[in-house]
């Protein structure tokens, strides 16, 4: 992302830093039209993850991708209280509940929405 950092985790820091560009980048203030463009599709892409991450894990779908203790995994089947999550690039796997993010079968792995 060009405009909008990585790392962003809160609504309010959002939608102030999108306000700060469309000052600066808005066609109607001089800005140029094809930045704004961008700007509204990081943008986008930003709230879209920001509510994701406020649903927690209830809303979690097969393909999402979760973070266990620093390590991304993709969702591969989701269950009504548990989800199975897969380590990218590695052959660990683990059942996690939905509710607490906690491996139900080693307390030591706990799943976050990224």
């Amino acid at each position: 992302m060009r405009f909008f950092s990585e790392n962003i985790d809160d609504e309010v820091q959002a939608r102030l830093n999108y306000k700060r560009l469309a000052v600066m980048y808005h066609p109607d203030r001089g800005g140029n039209e094809e930045v704004m463009r961008e700007i509204n599709r990081e943008y986008e892409v930003v709230k879209r993850r920001l509510r994701k991450i406020k649903r927690g894990l209830r809303a979690i779908e097969v393909g999402d991708t979760v973070l266990v203790n620093g390590t991304e995994c993709e969702v591969k089947a989701v269950f009504e209280d548990t989800f199975l999550a897969k380590a990218k690039g590695r052959l660990r796997m683990a059942v996690f509940d939905k509710q607490t993010g906690w491996d139900i079968h080693n307390k030591k792995f706990k799943a976050k929405p990224i």
